[in-house]
């Protein structure tokens, strides 16, 4: 390699990287909230549920990745720090060909699903059963050929560069909604919807990898750099990868495809909308989480396993004191949201969403735990538990949801993740890392459980049913609505916080009160300098004439 080519790419600072993961996980939550009342409005019901059946299926094939794309991140992220160019390319152009291969398998198990679509979802109506299957097929190209892709993503990641995967990603979805948006107000229906995200998406993963060229300009895509040698390697890591990946899609993604075979698509339709308000108190702190399992194998490497617990603990206060205040708002306002957001069509919604905000505190609690000793190399526990919870969790939600719709769901979800993650999670995986789950669990407790209970009886007061919020939900429009809501929410935020603060330990509050003033210092500052500066005196201000009068006679006196 050449002089040029063993310089080592730039990385983002940590900073950049938690800011760009929150961006693009905040971009994707505004396209969700503002994007769904377009479809359910536009699209009815029935093919909105349709429509959400058919995209909650479609990703399970990333599953055949098999844990390739997450072994991919820690070879080239090895290689890299050793500045072994060679082996780097050798482990992006195995990972491609292998994905490419099982890019293609995906594909072909999913045109023998959509001969038989009618058989399997037996709820689609027959009138749309043609369009349904060429849906599934275009979104199927798009997964086939995002599977290899997903290559570029890792690569990515290994170079610590999540800034540049997050623009491209925010890119991509702001182009699809833009696109579904013109679909939907052109009166287009599920085939131009699947045509809009299969064209945007796969810009998108080109864009990825031409990204990495420019980060590695001497890479290059090619058969010849395929090592077997390196494929041999893959499969012995990517195997409890790829079971804490099939795992974590089963538990993740199979709740609407459930709900619409077991309950209808008028169900799926319910659960889909209340998925996304249930889940962000779980993805509002997920950004977070991304950067820990980076950490942490460094941390396993050079051996410090205090300082592992220590960034644990840490990541772990930042998800408890986010999640749950969140929960706390979502849970009891949920009722005048769902009333403004979309009406009285989807008020089934509401208690769904208040079970599914407790399940993901106890997840985001676990997801932390489980970056950090899976991210340190040791990973079967952590996959062996989740697969376990995958089970339940299927068989629970068949039970459940053919006996209660949608709520079902949603009892089924709470139920695995109290069971295997509170119960059994929490604690084995706190004793891999040398730490007590009795201690830290009681140190929570301690610090959250006044602020918690507090801002729930005002959450409960503000948003329970006929009271003052939603009466003014119900007859107001939808802007001045949820503008209420929201800032109902920001109060209950700001309640919880300032109960929080001196419940905090005394190192966690001086922290608080040091970030807060560094904070303020750097907003006044840029003030500072944005605001105009007064020109010097002028050279010429002695010569000036002042006006005649005694201030002017004594001025020149």
């Amino acid at each position: 390699m050449g002089a040029s080519e063993s310089v080592k790419p730039k990385r983002a600072t940590q900073r950049r990287n938690v800011m760009t993961n929150y961006l693009s996980s905040i971009v994707i939550v505004v396209v969700g909230f503002v994007t769904t009342p377009i479809f359910t409005h536009q699209l009815g019901i029935v093919r909105y549920g349709v429509w959400a059946l058919l995209a909650s299926l479609i990703p399970f094939l990333e599953l055949l990745e098999l844990g390739v794309a997450s072994t991919t991140i820690a070879f080239v992220s090895r290689h890299l720090e050793l500045e072994d160019n060679e082996k780097v390319a050798a482990s992006i152009n195995t990972s491609f060909l292998v994905l490419s291969i099982f890019g293609l398998i995906a594909f072909a198990g999913v045109v023998v699903f959509a001969i038989f679509l009618p058989d399997i979802v037996t709820s689609i109506p027959k009138n749309l059963v043609g369009q349904a299957r060429f849906l599934v097929l275009l979104l199927a190209f798009d997964m086939a050929v995002s599977i290899p892709m997903d290559t570029f993503g890792g690569a990515l990641a290994a170079l610590q560069r999540f800034d540049l995967s997050n623009y491209s990603l925010i890119a991509t979805v702001v182009a699809q909604a833009v696109g579904w948006v013109v679909v939907l107000y052109l009166h287009g229906g599920l085939i131009a919807l699947g045509v809009v995200t299969v064209v945007v998406s796969l810009a998108g993963q080109v864009s990825r990898l031409i990204i990495v060229h420019r980060l590695l300009p001497w890479f290059h895509l090619s058969l010849r750099r395929f090592d077997r040698a390196l494929l041999r390697m893959f499969s012995v890591a990517s195997g409890w990868f790829s079971l804490i990946e099939i795992s974590e899609a089963v538990v993740n993604l199979t709740d609407v495809l459930i709900v619409g075979a077991a309950a209808g698509v008028e169900a799926a339709a319910i659960y889909a909308v209340a998925q996304r308000l249930g889940l962000l108190p779980l993805k509002i702190v997920q950004p977070r989480s991304y950067v820990l399992f980076t950490k942490a194998g460094e941390l396993e490497a050079r051996q410090r396993s205090s300082e592992l617990r220590e960034s644990t603990d840490g990541a772990v206060d930042f998800v408890k004191y986010l999640s749950i205040p969140t929960a706390i708002a979502l849970g009891f306002l949920a009722g005048p949201a769902i009333e403004a957001w979309l009406g009285g069509q989807y008020r089934e919604a509401v208690p769904v969403i208040g079970l599914l905000c407790i399940a993901a505190v106890i997840e985001a609690w676990a997801g932390i735990l489980r970056m950090a000793v899976c991210g340190g190399g040791r990973p079967q526990l952590s996959a062996l538990l989740y697969a376990g919870e995958a089970v339940l969790h299927v068989a629970l939600g068949i039970v459940l949801s053919a006996r209660y719709g949608a709520l079902g769901m949603a009892w089924a979800v709470l139920i695995s993740v109290v069971v295997m993650e509170a119960m059994l999670m929490l604690p084995l995986t706190y004793r891999q890392l040398g730490d007590s789950f009795l201690r830290r669990s009681g140190h929570i407790l301690r610090v959250v459980a006044l602020p918690s209970v507090v801002t729930g009886g005002l959450a409960w007061i503000v948003g329970r049913g006929g009271g003052a919020l939603y009466v003014f939900t119900g007859t107001h429009s939808r802007v001045l609505g949820l503008s209420a809501v929201a800032g109902a929410g920001i109060g209950l935020m700001i309640v919880f916080y300032a109960l929080l603060l001196p419940c905090l330990p005394p190192a966690q509050r001086n922290w608080a009160f040091e970030r807060a003033r560094a904070m303020a210092g750097r907003v006044a500052g840029r003030w500072r300098k944005s605001a105009p500066v007064s020109p010097p005196p002028s050279s010429l201000a002695s010569e000036v004439v002042l006006p005649a009068g005694p201030a002017g006679n004594l001025a020149c006196s």
